[in-house]
Formats: C-alpha cells, sequence, structure tokens
C-alpha cells in the first residue's frame, strides 16, 4: 500500500476509490433468503469463500452468513 501511494501520487481517498471500481465484483456469490444452510456451506467451499451475502427476492441484501456459525449450527443439528 505503501508504495501504491507513493507511486501514484494521488489523494489516500481517490487512490482507495479508483482500486475499488478497478477489482469490484459486479456479479457477487450470493443466495436467497429461503435457501438452506446446507446450500450456503456448499457455496462457500465451492467458492472458498468465508462470508455470504443473503439477499431477498429482489435482491436486496438482508445480512451476511458466515462461514463459523454456519458450521456450528449445522453440527447442532
Amino acid at each position: 500500500l505503501r508504495r501504491k501511494i507513493l507511486h501514484v501520487q494521488k489523494p489516500f481517498s481517490a487512490l482507495l476509490n479508483d482500486d475499488l471500481e478497478i477489482h469490484i465484483n459486479k456479479k457477487p456469490t450470493k443466495i436467497k433468503l429461503n435457501q438452506k444452510l446446507k446450500t450456503a456451506l456448499n457455496v462457500m467451499k465451492k467458492k472458498l469463500i468465508w462470508d455470504l451475502p443473503v439477499v431477498d427476492k429482489n435482491n436486496v441484501l438482508i445480512g451476511m452468513l458466515h462461514l463459523h456459525p454456519v458450521v456450528k449450527a449445522l453440527i447442532k443439528k
């Protein structure tokens, strides 16, 4: 990060905003609110991710699932 700031020579906030636009994922992995925890776990395993957005039928973010609580909930069943 330090090298990038020194190399680019622009305000720190502009640097972060520019990089965000370059690296943003316009089609993030997500699951619908009515899907099962096992489905969420399988998606996380397949995509090698720890956090998974949960959206409603209108694709509005409802919350986030984190890997550890999902695994704990499935083990307790």
